[in-house]
This record gives structure tokens, sequence and C-alpha cells, in this order.
């Protein structure tokens, strides 16, 4: 289905919108914002971003999932499992918005 959002060309379908992942580092967290689609397609490069900042072995991570259009069941299988592997590690994890 054709999108109406103004952010996508005319006629583009929002499944084929990408993932965009922005880092930044706040006084040793680490803050990945997620921008478009957390879905089958694209959640795979969160799981990788995900470990790199892990083996970093920050402070803590916050992940800030408000920007994206959708999550779907592997999206969260995603979030899930990133929380197990930070739990072993002794790495808080959070999932938090930041509202401007």
């Amino acid at each position: 289905m054709p999108s109406n959002d103004p952010q996508l060309p005319s006629g583009t379908d929002p499944a084929d919108r990408p993932l965009i992942i922005a880092r930044r580092d706040v006084r040793g967290i680490v803050v990945l914002e997620l921008h478009g689609e957390l879905d089958l397609v694209h959640s795979p490069r969160l799981g990788v971003a995900i470990n790199e900042v892990l083996r970093e072995r920050p402070e803590g991570v916050v992940i800030d999932p408000c920007k994206t259009d959708f999550v779907d069941s592997t999206g969260l299988a995603v979030l899930i499992n990133a929380h197990s592997r930070a739990k072993r590690q002794r790495i808080p994890i959070k999932i938090a918005c930041d509202v401007d």
C-alpha cells in the first residue's frame, strides 16, 4: 500500500522504509535511537548494533524506539534477547523514550 507519509517519496511502501539506528553516548550510557521499521527485514541490524555496544561494556544501554513506525514480533524478540545478554553481563539496559 502506498504511503501518505510526507517523509517518504510518493508511492513508496512504508515497509520499504529502512531502520536507522542513531547512537549517542551520555556519561557512559549508550543510547540507541531507532527510526523507521523494526521488522523481520530490519531487526537483525539492531541485534548486531546491540551486540557491538555490549562488547564495549558500557555502564548502561538505553534503546529509544519512539521514532519507529512499526515493531513486529521479530523486533520484540531482538529486544528481549538483548535484555537477556545484557543481564548476563550485568549491564543495565532500558527501553525508554526521549520526549522533547
